[in-house]
């Protein structure tokens, strides 16, 4: 589904990785593993200031070049502005622009969420803008046996 994104804030972590890196490291070893250990480790949510949702965002920019160059990894919180960005983290601002919208099937998410990241690289393949692509765990990845995750991908309009 195309959907049509307003500009929005997030306050959170930020890293650099690829993913090579990523499918290659031992479970756990990634980047990225490792940044949403931190966010519950180190209570994310506690540090960022009026947090509009208990949604968690998972953002992809900063592209190299496509899925296989190197790109940052953030996580963090919708926020309404980026007056007061906390010591240590780091402020995001998401462009308005067009993505197609998936939804995971119901799952581990470290499962459901590569799978449904192998069909986007299958489908969108000359499609995709690699500028900022995001993931949406909201209430429906609560359950981490049974999580439901959006993915939105950036995408020529």
């Amino acid at each position: 589904m195309l959907v049509t994104e307003k500009e929005f804030y997030l306050v959170g972590f930020e890293t650099r990785t690829d993913n090579k890196t990523e499918m290659t490291s031992a479970p756990g070893q990634g980047q990225i593993a490792k940044m949403w250990e931190r966010i519950f480790k180190e209570d994310l949510k506690g540090k960022v200031p009026q947090t509009e949702s208990h949604d968690i965002f998972a953002i992809y920019s900063n592209y190299e070049s496509d899925e296989t160059g190197r790109y940052d990894y953030f996580l963090g919180y919708k926020v309404a502005n980026l007056d007061s960005v906390p010591q240590g983290l780091v402020g995001k601002k998401i462009l308005a622009g067009s993505y197609k919208k998936y939804v995971t099937k119901k799952g581990l998410p470290y499962v459901v969420v590569p799978e449904t990241w192998a069909q986007i690289w299958a489908e969108l393949k000359g499609q995709r803008l690699f500028k900022t692509d995001f993931e949406v765990y909201g209430e429906k990845a609560q359950d981490p046996n049974n999580a439901i995750v959006d993915v939105y991908v950036g995408v020529k309009g």
